[in-house]
């Protein structure tokens, strides 16, 4: 066995600058060519097959390979292989010296004296060269099999790709034969490039230790060559590989509330292997953190229900095993950072086709989520250790004005204010489609307004521009949230051009623009022309607003 030295770097990739520690480990050594296990019978029928057990052997080398300097053990019990070649691309049975004259017609044989009863349960079978150690071994159990009926016998284990130097469970799968099996002939699940996909399913971080549970037990299989991590964290110690997990050590406690990108480079039996990781281990998170910020309980026909949830805090949250009612939100890392807005819903198409406006770059999709009643009900939010949010809603919340709230969802008002206090939730703004998924409510209020107030961005328009001034835009600031709205352009002698809006709710704040066209869509001629708005509230009260402005085509 021969020494070489592994650097284990942290390092930040927009930064030349790295921190390195050297570790000696021994260097795993991939010998070719050498046969390898290729097919398990352990629990023979006699159906098709000859009822005794073998196993069989096959050489992927262009080489023919001496058996003679070969061993082979089952459960330890070690057996010396005569003198004899395997040729290249070619494959033996291995048996009980008794039963080699049931297999002849197979092809190649060899019958080993004393070769015991293989277990049905599980194994395992080593493959050792005289100089150079093991150079294949296989556990198999009989969990292996996928099928049950398989599983009661007249089965083999097939290999799925001899080339790939590793015994993983997935590298095996049961014969797919209609006899059971394929001794000395190509196996009936063989495929050339099924190579076993090495994954992180879990990341545990444990004050001064970091693992990575992985989806399969790579064994002795993995060589860690180098481990980068962004600079400034906590320097690595030691780091070890223990069947199905990676384990890395630090001199200091890790650090908590960011994420950070861990990647491992290596070899995984001979090929090269990268892993990458997004680590991040969140800091307490306190009632109302997250909060429920939307809902559309009573959608269009054929159009989805969503709720948008909105992080307010200063924190990345991780909605990891978080809950939407009795629904899974994510079973996967899922990171939601500050003052930003998820939506949950089951089809983001169908609710970009009903609200062109939605932003769902960042949307959670579900298979269901909790059935939601016109009339009333409750929105629930969990963290995986505590209620975050509640929300109980009525269609008493809409706006009056709304004579059919169907597709109108109801947003939050203020994200600082308790949930259920009254009149924190209503009727989104019709002028904003109905609904506002993914991004700010047409209701919010960041601040106390004194004063309705609505005025024009400039004084002039050219329709003609290619800048902003090729509109007229007409910024309005209300007190009330009940805000229902008309607006009409006029020209120098009083005549209406355009009704640009009807009866329209608005929240607090927004804009509207008018582009300098007539009703029947023709260009507005040069000149002078009044922007005239009357607002009304559901208590009766009304008011109107007028500026004169310039258009030049």
């Amino acid at each position: 066995m021969t020494s070489k030295t592994f650097t284990l770097c942290s390092f930040i990739l927009l930064l030349l600058a790295s921190s390195c520690t050297d570790f000696l480990e021994d260097q795993v050594r991939f010998v070719s060519p050498h046969p390898v296990i290729n097919e398990i019978m352990m629990n023979p029928r006699g159906d098709n097959l000859p009822a005794r057990e073998w196993l069989e052997l096959y050489n992927p080398s262009d080489v023919a390979i001496l058996l003679q300097n070969y061993t082979i053990s089952y459960n330890n019990r070690n057996f010396q292989f005569p003198e004899m070649y395997l040729p290249a691309k070619q494959y033996l049975i291995v048996t009980a010296s008794q039963n080699e004259q049931a297999f002849l017609r197979y092809g190649n044989v060899c019958g080993i004296e004393g070769w015991p009863t293989m277990s049905n349960a599980g194994a395992t079978i080593t493959l050792n060269h005289q100089e150079l150690g093991t150079v294949d071994q296989v556990s198999y159990a009989a969990n292996w099999y996928a099928s049950t009926a398989k599983r009661q016998g007249g089965w083999s284990l097939e290999r799925v790709n001899p080339e790939f130097g590793c015994n993983p469970v997935q590298a095996w799968q049961e014969s797919e034969a209609r006899e059971g099996g394929t001794p000395g002939a190509q196996n009936s699940v063989y495929r050339a490039d099924a190579i076993p996909d090495v994954q992180i399913r879990q990341t545990i971080v444990q004050d001064q230790d970091l693992s990575f549970v992985l989806n399969m037990d790579i064994g002795n299989s993995l060589t860690i060559q180098q481990v980068q991590m962004p600079i400034g964290l906590p320097p690595i110690s030691s780091w070890r590989t223990s069947r199905d997990t990676i384990h890395i050590s630090f001199g200091q406690q890790l650090p908590e509330g960011f994420p950070y990108e861990v990647t491992i480079a290596g070899q995984y039996c001979g090929r090269n292997l990268t892993l990458s990781q997004t680590v991040f281990t969140e800091t307490n998170l306190s009632y109302n953190d997250v909060v429920i910020n939307e809902v559309l309980f009573n959608p269009n026909t054929g159009s989805p229900t969503f709720v948008e949830i909105y992080n307010r805090s200063s924190k990345i949250v991780n909605l990891q095993n978080w809950f939407l009612g009795n629904r899974l939100i994510s079973n996967r890392q899922l990171l939601f950072p500050p003052n930003t807005y998820r939506v949950i819903t089951t089809n983001p198409n169908l609710l970009q086709r009903d609200y062109p406006s939605a932003i769902l770059r960042d949307v959670i999709v579900l298979p269901s989520l909790p059935a939601y009643a016109n009339l009333q009900g409750i929105v629930t939010l969990f963290s995986p250790t505590a209620l975050m949010d509640s929300l109980r809603y009525t269609a008493a919340m809409h706006q009056p004005f709304i004579r059919n709230a169907r597709g109108v969802s109801l947003e939050r008002i203020s994200p600082d204010v308790p949930t259920n206090v009254g009149g924190n939730f209503i009727s989104a703004s019709t002028y904003s489609e109905g609904a506002t998924p993914g991004y700010e409510n047409s209701r919010f209020r960041a601040g106390t307004i004194t004063k309705n107030k609505v005025f024009l961005a400039a004084r002039s328009m050219f329709p003609n521009s290619t800048s902003e001034d090729r509109l007229l835009s007409i910024y309005y600031e209300f007190m009330q949230e009940n805000t229902m709205v008309n607006l009409t352009i006029y020209d120098d002698k009083g005549r209406s051009i355009n009704r640009l809006i009807r009866n329209q709710g608005v929240g607090y704040t927004g804009r509207f623009t008018w582009d300098g066209k007539k009703e029947n869509a023709e260009q507005a001629p040069s000149g002078v022309y009044l922007m005239w708005m009357d607002t009304y509230q559901d208590n009766g009260q009304r008011q109107t607003f007028k500026e004169s402005f310039l258009l030049r085509n």
